[in-house]
């Protein structure tokens, strides 16, 4: 998930805002992914850090944003100064979505009449009693259009979503402490970047890629995903009827080569399939708890 998606409706404007007013008095690129500079503010100057890979990991010193995992308007405007075609792309995007949304309202409109024309005479007087029984004038009529246009754009909304829960639990199996993970929420595909394994040729061709539309891919922590991983480890070993095989498994997982002693104690105790089963339900979990903090909507294809 991109730093323009996690922001608020309000940063985002005034990120872009203080962008057009030239308010990035400067800044340089750290690494692959991130930027450090100056913002000006209202009565200050800001020291702002955004990584585009991985935005909750951006911050800066003003007082809305010190210390807390948000993204502010200072974030936005370095954002857009960094990234001058991240800036074009959301204003073609503006452009585009007013179109459609002017589109859409045609569509809402012309759907409404003929409703309200399939509606039998005894169906309509009930309806227009049930509106003039709330003693409703011409402001709450416009409120009960736009609480019934906002329901009908939500479920076309919701037919546009193409992201599979599946693949985020694929995703979450494939992560290790060599590699980076990216899935394009767009067509499911899964994107690797492992220093090991792959050459660099490869790695940075991935990364251009990520980097060029940052927004579209949601990227997966390995240190916020193993701390989970042992967790889970817990969960299971906490199911076990056996006291005996609990107690043994509690030890072995102390320390150092937690993972692969869990491993060797599955096989020893015959346990593999019930913990296959068990992780596969905890993964799903993960990535809906993942999806839910980029405030990402998906499909949930994965059979209860």
């Amino acid at each position: 998930m991109g730093l323009l998606d996690i922001s608020s409706g309000d940063s985002l404007y005034r990120g872009k805002e203080y962008y057009e007013k030239k308010r990035v008095l400067s800044f340089n690129q750290i690494d692959d992914s991130t930027y450090q500079g100056v913002v000006k503010g209202t009565s200050d100057n800001y020291d702002v850090v955004i990584d585009i890979l991985h935005p909750r990991k951006s911050h800066c010193n003003c007082p809305h944003a010190n210390g807390r995992r948000i993204i502010c308007k200072h974030m936005v405007a370095l954002y857009f100064g960094a990234v001058p075609d991240a800036y074009d792309d959301f204003v073609e995007d503006e452009k585009e979505n007013e179109e459609e949304y002017e589109e859409y309202q045609k569509d809402v409109v012309k759907y409404l009449k003929q409703y309200i024309d399939s509606l039998k005479k005894d169906e309509l007087k009930e309806l227009l009693n049930a509106i003039l029984s709330e003693d409703l004038y011409y402001n709450h009529y416009k409120y009960l259009y736009r609480e019934f246009y906002d329901f009908l754009y939500e479920k076309l909304e919701e037919k546009k979503i193409k992201l599979k829960l599946s693949t985020v639990v694929e995703a979450l199996n494939m992560i290790s402490e060599y590699s980076d993970i990216y899935v394009d929420i767009e067509t499911n595909e899964i994107l690797e970047v492992n220093d090991v394994y792959f050459p660099e040729e490869e790695n940075e061709k991935i990364l251009r890629k990520v980097n060029r539309k940052p927004d579209r891919y949601l990227s997966i922590d390995y240190y916020e995903y193993q701390r989970y991983s042992y967790s889970c480890l817990i969960d299971f070993i906490d199911s076990l009827e056996d006291v005996k095989i609990a107690d043994k498994m509690y030890e072995l997982v102390r320390g150092k080569g937690a993972f692969s002693k869990f491993n060797y104690a599955i096989r020893e105790y015959k346990l593999e399939d019930r913990w296959y089963k068990f992780k596969e339900k905890a993964l799903a979990r993960k990535a809906k708890e993942l999806l839910s903090y980029n405030d990402l909507k998906y499909i949930d294809d994965i059979k209860k």
